[in-house]
């Protein structure tokens, strides 16, 4: 069997395999503790001739399942030795977690794959582990938290998110409430625009005015409070033609990069207006979505204007502490779970050290066919994703707590060693077995021959001193 790539693959095999796992968690399972492994090798060496004299096929084709199974975990072992970081060694160890589910239904009598996790949860650095209602509550609350509708103007003022119970059962509720909440805003909203609409012309108009006299030439006006919110939101050309001469419209168009026609196509006043409120327009970050999109384009297509770059550098620390300070608040309850605190802790540092690809818009997935044991994994395939799509800053990923990495470091290092071993021991009595099968059955034709030999001699005896054979 080639060794050189995994016999299955998660995304193909994962719903399959969460199927064919018993109901049973681990942690529910009383049988299966930390000594379970031993106690079945000892049972098994205590076994007599007449127990598994009638096992002999079954245990050889277990054997060679065992062996399989062996140098699967070896072979993942080695990869995981290779690739330490904490979310490559889960990742791995899902991935033969699923390897195992599809092996385990060639064994009859050797849960392998409880056995492991059981062995896991020895792990002291990985407990308590989240359930699967654990990860769904958590998940749902950094998607709130990170939410990028949030107006730049509104985030020193903003209330934090509640904190999040990590065992609440029924979050349609309050999602149903969120959305209705979003949906009242929206439509009060725009019912203020509405009323607004007809009156925001003159008060734009007013500002400006008023504004025009203090304001140098090729500055833009800048008042202080919410009287001036709108105007920022959107600027109107006829303002700005209202503000600006001719020869000012054309300084502010070149301050910002863009051209200037002269000669006999020269613009008109109406023309520049437009254009320099269309240019301001698309340049105005609003929203923390509107803050994402043009540090994307600034840091990472590199298509992002000059003029534009120095308004982002400013707002990279507001932003940052917003999305982190709402982190903090909604995760509190979460930092029980080892799994979460790490997870959590990656994404706040990677904001703290201002890259902001994990406000994308990326799919906070879950699997619902994800098996109790098996979910806390997930996290580690996420933070897989994010750094293959380069989301998240990778000089975070060294930086997690002490007490988790030693944990997953104990994973390759000597919980599937120790494993290995085990079943090389569980193997090595079921080779045995095999023989002493092998032997008892020799030795019974040896019996059964020598006694038929001495029959006939008894016979041939008997029938000579009856009849007067001669020998």
């Amino acid at each position: 069997m080639a060794l050189q790539e995994p016999l299955l693959h998660v995304d193909s095999f994962a719903s399959k395999a969460s199927t064919a796992r018993s109901s049973q968690t681990v942690v529910k399972d009383e049988s299966l503790n930390f000594c379970a492994f031993e106690t079945l090798i000892t049972q098994r060496e205590k076994e007599s001739v007449f127990t598994f004299y009638f096992k002999e096929q079954q245990n050889i084709k277990e054997i060679e399942v065992l062996e399989l199974v062996i140098k699967r975990l070896m072979y993942h072992t080695e990869k995981m030795g290779e690739k330490p970081a904490e979310h490559q060694v889960i990742v791995r160890l899902r991935n033969l977690t699923v390897e195992l589910a599809q092996i385990q239904r060639k064994l009859n009598n050797l849960p392998v794959l409880e056995l492991l996790l059981a062995e896991l949860l020895e792990v002291k650095g990985l407990l308590p582990l989240p359930t699967v209602q654990n990860v769904k509550n958590y998940l749902w609350a950094m998607e709130n938290a990170l939410d990028t509708t949030i107006k730049i103007a509104e985030m020193e003022d903003l209330d934090s998110p509640d904190e999040q119970d990590p065992n609440e059962q029924d979050m349609t509720e309050r999602r149903h409430s969120t959305e209705e909440d979003d949906e009242q805003g929206e439509e009060k909203k725009e019912r203020k625009e509405g009323k607004t609409e007809k009156g925001d012309l003159e008060r734009k108009s007013s500002v400006t005015e008023s504004s025009a006299p203090d304001t140098e030439e090729g500055e833009l006006p800048v008042s202080d409070g919410d009287e001036n919110e709108d105007y920022q939101d959107m600027m109107n050309p006829r303002d700005l033609q209202k503000q600006y001469s001719v020869k000012q419209l054309k300084q502010q168009l070149r301050e910002i990069g863009l051209p200037v026609q002269v000669g006999p196509k020269k613009e008109t006043a109406d023309d520049l207006a437009k254009r320099l409120a269309d240019a301001l327009n698309s340049r105005a970050i609003n929203t923390v979505h509107d803050f994402f999109d043009k540090w994307w384009r600034w840091k990472k297509t590199k298509t992002l204007p000059e003029a534009e770059v120095e308004p982002m550098r400013k707002l990279c620390e507001g932003v940052a502490e917003c999305m982190t300070s709402r982190l903090e608040a909604a995760l509190f309850k979460f930092n029980d779970y080892p799994m979460c605190k790490w997870f959590g802790g990656l994404v706040q540092s990677s904001l703290e050290n201002h890259h902001f690809g994990v406000l994308e818009e990326w799919q906070l997935y879950f699997d619902e066919s994800s098996s109790e044991d098996t979910t806390w994994m997930s996290l580690a395939e996420m933070v897989d994703i994010l750094e293959k799509v380069r989301l998240i800053d990778e000089t975070c990923l060294g930086y997690a707590d002490r007490k988790f990495i030693s944990a997953v470091a104990e994973i390759h290092a000597k919980v599937l060693p120790s494993f290995v071993l085990k079943l090389t021991r569980m193997k090595a009595i079921m080779a045995a077995q095999v023989l002493t099968t092998n032997q008892a059955r020799n030795q019974a034709l040896a019996m059964a021959v020598t006694a038929a030999i001495a029959v006939m001699q008894l016979l041939s005896h008997f029938l000579a001193n009856k009849f007067g054979f001669v020998h």
